[in-house]
């Protein structure tokens, strides 16, 4: 049985994003991590679910077709916005599009995977292994890293 569900990490992401836009965005501009990931972070803690390094670079390598369109889309999407309300309302649908693949995408790539993790209650959880995985000093995103962890 497959430990992730497409449609229930999407409710999941929708909520939590509604609730913590603005530093997961601080995160994916200032940082380079990708929200996506983040999100299945934080959804798969929420089940005790400890991701190892070996995933992360699976992950990565799963969303790289769908990251190369999202990241020019999300520009042009950006500076769209103050000058035709339209194009960029359009344009966020399709960035909404994106990133719902992207997490099937991920959802693919963890169902192939059947070697999950108890995470136990010290040592680091999936956004501090995220983070490393990522070459990025966790204690440098502790504060941004603890808003999301609420």
């Amino acid at each position: 049985m497959p430990v992730l569900q497409a449609e229930a990490f999407w409710q999941f992401s929708l909520d939590y994003y509604a609730r913590y836009q603005e530093p997961l965005l601080r995160l994916q501009d200032e940082s380079g991590l990708n929200v996506n990931i983040l999100l299945l972070c934080l959804y798969l803690q929420e089940q005790h679910i400890r991701l190892s390094a070996q995933q992360f670079a699976g992950l990565r390598a799963a969303i790289r077709s769908t990251e190369a369109l999202l990241a020019p889309l999300r520009t042009v999407r950006r500076q769209t916005k103050a000058h035709d309300e339209e194009a960029y309302l359009l344009l966020q649908k399709a960035e909404l599009a994106l990133e719902k693949r992207q997490q099937r995408q991920l959802c693919v790539n963890l169902a192939e995977v059947d070697n999950y993790l108890k995470q136990p209650p010290e040592g680091p959880n999936n956004l501090q292994r995220y983070c490393q995985a990522e070459g990025r000093d966790p204690a440098c995103l502790r504060a941004l890293l603890s808003l999301l962890q609420g």
